[in-house]
């Protein structure tokens, strides 16, 4: 068997390691390695110290028992829980790199990721799930589909929302995704919007049906539901 241990500052190369056995970065040292490389040793790296992983495209990275796990995207990243389940720190560091909801733990990889400036994360699939753990220094594009329920809280982080079905939204939850929503594209779709008392709703941007109900006591000025479609008033 052939076990290494290495030095603060080690580049991990599997061409330089095929006869390692075992890779051990040891406690309070820093080793480097690219996504690839990371793959290929698999199981084969553990201990107590960080391993910097870069390039990262969507390799199998779960099998790495390293105790930190930083890893930064290349271009054309696709992110997946399954294979980051290791991972401590997802940096989006270069070009775009997408999410998609429907096959991934959103919540796990939104925790634990960083959009650097002038990087893109796209996110597709989105129906309300809490992206407010992500750090945005750069471009969130969110893709929301039908039955997307709109919150400004869970949307913090966003850069842009298009919708790509009907959705809903509550106009305390909806005025704030961006100024007065302008951070919501309709997309060419229906947003359905309740409980209305005297919201800014004139910055939503892009062609749709916008439809309006109010809450008890609201205030109807036309500059601010300069977007809407419909205005219903609610019967008590």
């Amino acid at each position: 068997w052939v076990n290494v241990t290495t030095g603060n500052g080690a580049t991990l190369d599997a061409s330089k390691l095929s006869s390692a056995d075992s890779i051990t970065v040891a406690g309070s040292t820093t080793s480097t390695v690219s996504a690839a490389d990371a793959a290929a040793f698999g199981e084969k790296l553990s201990g107590a110290g960080t391993l910097t992983v870069s390039g990262y495209t969507n390799q199998e990275l779960s099998d790495i028992t390293t105790t930190t796990v930083n890893v930064t995207t290349a271009d054309g990243a696709v992110l997946s829980s399954s294979k980051l389940s290791s991972v401590d720190a997802i940096l989006i560091g270069a070009g775009k790199a997408t999410l998609n909801i429907s096959t991934e733990d959103e919540l796990f990889l939104a925790d634990r990721s960083t959009v650097a400036a002038g990087a893109e994360l796209t996110v597709n699939g989105y129906i309300d799930s809490d992206l407010s753990g992500l750090t945005n220094n750069g471009t969130v594009l969110v893709n929301a589909i039908v039955g997307a329920a709109l919150d400004e809280a869970k949307l913090s982080d966003a850069t842009s929302v298009v919708l790509g079905g009907a959705a809903t939204a509550e106009a305390s939850k909806l005025d704030g995704i961006g100024t007065n929503g302008v951070k919501v594209d309709l997309g060419g779709q229906t947003l359905t919007v309740s409980g209305y008392v005297g919201e800014n709703l004139s910055g939503l941007v892009g062609e749709g049906l916008v439809n309006v109900t109010t809450a008890n006591g609201a205030t109807l000025e036309a500059s601010k539901l300069s977007t809407a479609d419909s205005i219903t008033v609610a019967g008590l």
